[in-house]
């Protein structure tokens, strides 16, 4: 048993001596080097591309068998420039011999270091990468990979440990002559820690991007810790972080300043990545929350963001003018927008989620404590979403839009309530002045159908409810009407008004709406000296509108009869006009068709009359 054991030991010390001596006179018997040029050929004879090993080549075999190489490069495909595909400055690779024989490979940190690789495509769309491109494998052979994966006889590490990654000092340039765009990497920099399986791995990322089309830079930072299980299932790129410092024309403002904090979950076996603990920051906005993705193939999302403050204007491709702006609900301001509703992304869309930001700025207007809750299955989606601060008061809305059948509908549940609406619109339209002051409160049922603004408008219905609360109608003085009213009765008018405005306690009324057109039968305004009311129509899709209302003194008692007014024109430039002959009885009427006869000839009365109603 001893000799046994002397054997044993002799014959392992011996094997230990002849890897001992191989580690030592291989590299001093064998010279890379020497080597160059069959290497070279070889790749020509491959490739068709021309390798120029300049640098020197040094081999080692034990403990670590590894290569270190200078500089290299790799000839560019035929047409193309520059000169070089590839070029590597000096690199760096090392691989443990002993851990192979039991299935575990140990890696010394790689360097990669002057890396430069150029990317292109000519005007033909052509690239030169193409003709280094792999044969896909023969079916037959893919075949058996696939039974030998699923048999189990597909080769595992029994574990997998690098010392690190690095990449120092590349650069890579992508040339695309078909679409005149080139974008340049610059500075390039990847290092890594210790990289093994299940196991954190240290990584840090820099590089800055020079792109021509559209002219911006962009410099960017990311650091993270990496853990990808034994199965490469699951990878978490913990405490990551990403700075990113942009500039450029189409940049708002020029610059524009990004951080972005999360822990990242990939989960290949269950078919989801959720970003947890997020966390953006730029400008003087905050966004803080998570977002999660279920079923790649059939995307399932759920997320909960809160945002502190964000202007949408300043991040405007095209700034709002005020003729392009127009007063409407955040519900109804959604629907507008949309010139085609894209049916098929809603019918796909599986999503769930809420959205709260503290302070808002778009299209002019300043709103704060926002809430908004969406879901989307099946082609209906739904929200809900209340404004808190509203220029003095609230709002609160739901939106449905059924996209099942090939006509999308919607429908809209709405309520404003103590919304200043003077203050509201100067913000909307700086330039102009407010035609409407007061407290506006408007409830609304509505549903509509089609797949654009023309349609929606046309197609619209329910019924509604409105009222202002201690305000001014400018433009417009009814009191001067009156007075106009009057002299038909021969009193005289005022010798001067204040202003051209109509100052009320209250106005309010209700409506149908039936295709578009806003029916209201009820309208009223109240005001210390004079009470208006009357009916009338609203056209949303042409924007006509045509009143009839009439107008009395109320500050004292009076016989004076009503004066009616007539108020037609467009909801942006409405006209109001005095309707004179309304306001003649039949009993003045016959009188003055007397008079008129008597001093034109018979029917001379009827013949006025018809012309005066042809004027008014």
């Amino acid at each position: 048993m001893t000799k046994l054991v002397k054997i044993i030991l002799i014959f392992v010390s011996s094997i230990f001596a002849l890897v001992a001596a191989a580690a030592i006179i291989i590299p001093l018997v064998v010279d890379l080097n020497d080597y160059k040029p069959e290497i070279e050929a070889a790749v020509k004879d491959k490739t068709g591309r021309q390798l120029s090993i300049v640098g020197e080549l040094d081999i080692s075999i034990f403990p670590w068998m590894g290569i270190s190489t200078g500089e290299i490069k790799l000839s560019n495909a035929q047409d193309f420039i520059p000169e070089s595909f590839a070029v590597i400055k000096q690199s760096h690779i090392k691989i443990k011999l002993l851990p192979l024989l039991s299935k575990e490979v140990e890696v010394s940190t790689i360097v990669f270091k002057g890396l430069e690789l150029n990317l292109a495509k000519n005007k033909k769309g052509l690239s030169n990468w193409d003709d280094l491109s792999a044969k896909k494998p023969a079916e037959k052979t893919a075949k058996k990979v696939v039974e030998e994966e699923s048999a189990g006889t597909t080769p595992t590490l029994a574990a997998l440990m690098i010392g690190g990654l690095s990449i120092e000092d590349a650069n890579i340039t992508w040339d695309d002559q078909q679409a005149g765009q080139k974008v340049i990497i610059k500075d390039f920099n990847l290092k890594t820690g210790k990289i093994s399986l299940n196991e954190a791995i240290d990584i840090e990322l820099s590089l800055f991007i020079d792109n021509n089309k559209p002219a911006l830079t962009e410099a960017l930072a990311l650091s993270t810790q990496l853990k990808i299980d034994e199965n490469f299932q699951l990878i978490q790129l913990n405490n990551t972080k990403i700075n990113s410092a942009t500039k450029g024309e189409i940049v708002p403002n020029g610059v524009i300043d990004v951080q972005l904090l999360s822990d990242i979950v990939l989960d290949l076996k269950q078919e989801s990545v959720a970003l947890e603990k997020l966390k953006i920051s730029f400008d003087a906005t905050t966004i803080n929350g998570f977002v999660r993705i279920k079923q790649f193939k059939t995307p399932a999302l759920d997320f909960n963001l809160a945002i502190n403050e964000i202007d949408v204007d300043r991040y405007s491709a095209e700034k709002n003018t005020s003729k392009n702006k127009t007063i409407a609900s955040p519900a109804v301001a959604v629907v507008a927008t949309s010139v085609l509703i894209p049916v098929e992304t809603i019918r796909a869309l599986n999503l769930k989620g809420d959205l709260t930001i503290g302070t808002l700025k778009t299209a002019g207007l300043t709103l704060g404590g926002i809430a908004l809750n969406l879901q989307a299955k099946n082609g209906i989606l739904q929200t809900k979403q209340t404004v808190e601060q509203m220029y003095g008061g609230q709002y609160k809305g739901q939106i449905v839009l059924n996209a099942k059948s090939k006509t999308p509908k919607i429908s809209l549940n709405e309520k404003i309530s103590k919304v200043q609406i003077g203050k509201l619109l100067k913000d909307l339209k700086p330039e102009q002045p407010a035609k409407l002051t007061g407290a506006i409160n408007v409830a609304a049922k509505l549903n509509m159908r089609g797949n654009s603004v023309a349609r929606l408008k046309s197609s619209l219905g329910g019924n509604l409810s409105f009222s202002v609360n201690n305000g001014a109608i400018q433009g417009v003085n009814f009191q001067k009407m009156i007075d106009m009213g009057k002299l038909f009765s021969g009193k005289a008018m005022k010798s001067s008004y204040a202003n051209e405005q109509t100052v009320f306690s209250m106005i309010k009324g209700t409506g149908t709406v039936r295709r578009g057109v806003i029916t209201n039968p009820d309208f009223l305004m109240n005001s210390a000296q004079l009470v208006v009311n009357g009916a009338g129509t609203v056209n949303l899709v042409n924007e006509a509108v045509k009143y009839d209302v009439k107008a009395k003194l109320t500050n004292k008692a009076t016989k004076d009869r009503p004066v009616a007014i007539k108020v037609a024109g467009t909801i942006s430039k409405p006209t109001y006009t005095v309707d004179v002959l309304s306001m003649i009885n039949k009993k003045e009427k016959q009188k003055m068709n007397k008079a008129l006869d008597k001093a034109l000839g018979e029917g001379g009365g009827e013949a006025v009359n018809k012309l005066l109603e042809s004027f008014f």
